[in-house]
């Protein structure tokens, strides 16, 4: 599945009349919101041997 239709999916569970930012939607995206802390996902996956690289953060002004 392409991720604009993966991006659609998540829109849709959107309530009428109410916002997500991008960094929501991308948390639901990534399946990063499922797990108990916010860096779980990157320690099971390290634990597994996988590499996990830093995102630079940016601020829109």
């Amino acid at each position: 599945m392409d991720i604009y239709k993966r991006i659609g999916i998540v829109c849709r569970h959107i309530p009428v009349g109410k916002v997500a930012t991008y960094g929501q939607i991308a948390l639901r995206l990534s399946g990063a919101c499922y797990f108990e802390t916010y860096d779980m996902q990157k320690l099971l996956l390290e634990g597994d041997g996988i590499e996990v690289l830093p995102i630079k953060r940016q601020r829109a002004d």
